[in-house]
């Protein structure tokens, strides 16, 4: 779920960007993550960026997933915490 969201954001930089019927779509995924993350204990707002760091460096291709490591995890924890578990 990380790596669609990582690359969504970017791409299009804000989820605020994107169209209704794809937000829609994220929203089960966002409800998901935020569930998985409560029951791992996983800390995303303290772990989220070394995890797009991660993800960056595992997909060479797409270099763009290493500009803005640090905005980009603060507009997915924004986006996550929009959502309810």
């Amino acid at each position: 779920m990380v790596r669609v969201f990582h690359r969504i954001v970017a791409d299009v930089k804000s989820f605020s960007n994107l169209s209704v019927s794809r937000k829609e779509k994220l929203i089960l995924l966002r409800r998901k993550f935020l569930k998985n993350s409560l029951t791992l204990g996983f800390d995303y707002r303290n772990e989220l960026e070394a995890l797009l760091i991660l993800n960056g460096k595992l997909q060479s291709c797409f270099p763009e997933l290493l500009v803005g490591v640090d905005l980009q995890a603060v507009e997915i924890i924004k986006w996550l915490e929009r959502g309810k578990i």
